[in-house]
């Protein structure tokens, strides 16, 4: 009677639950949850620090690449430290030669890494007068 009792009150057992489903859901939210993070992480710091924008000079302020520094140089949009360093180069060899390097921003385009869209980007910048 006691096995009798045993099957009348027992429960018949549930069906497992659709576990992995739920698992690769979970992962799936997640995953998604740690990228938008990271999108927005990404988007804060390409706005704070690297907007874009040319570096602000006045207008006034245009620089001769036949005398300029590098530091100067190096703050035309485009060109940075290292096309800087080559520009001094470039234009050191000239000299050697009893060469004037520049004459016109096209003549940039003799120094290795500056091309037609830089040499675009810069032309507001600079000046070849004497």
């Amino acid at each position: 009677m006691g096995e009798m009792l045993h099957n009348i009150t027992s429960k018949p057992p549930l069906p497992e639950p659709h576990c992995r489903g739920k698992t690769v859901q979970s992962l799936a939210f997640v995953l998604a949850a740690i990228l938008s993070v990271l999108f927005c992480g990404a988007f804060a710091v390409s706005f704070f620090c690297c907007s874009g924008h040319a570096p602000t000079m006045k207008l006034n302020d245009k620089l001769n690449p036949n005398y300029a520094p590098a530091a100067s140089l190096a703050r035309l949009p485009g060109i940075g430290i290292v096309r800087a360093q080559a520009i001094i180069t470039y234009r050191q060899k000239q000299e050697s030669l009893g060469k004037r390097p520049f004459r016109t921003v096209d003549d940039l385009r003799n120094v290795k890494g500056i091309g037609v869209k830089t040499t675009k980007n810069i032309t507001q910048w600079v000046d070849f007068e004497q």
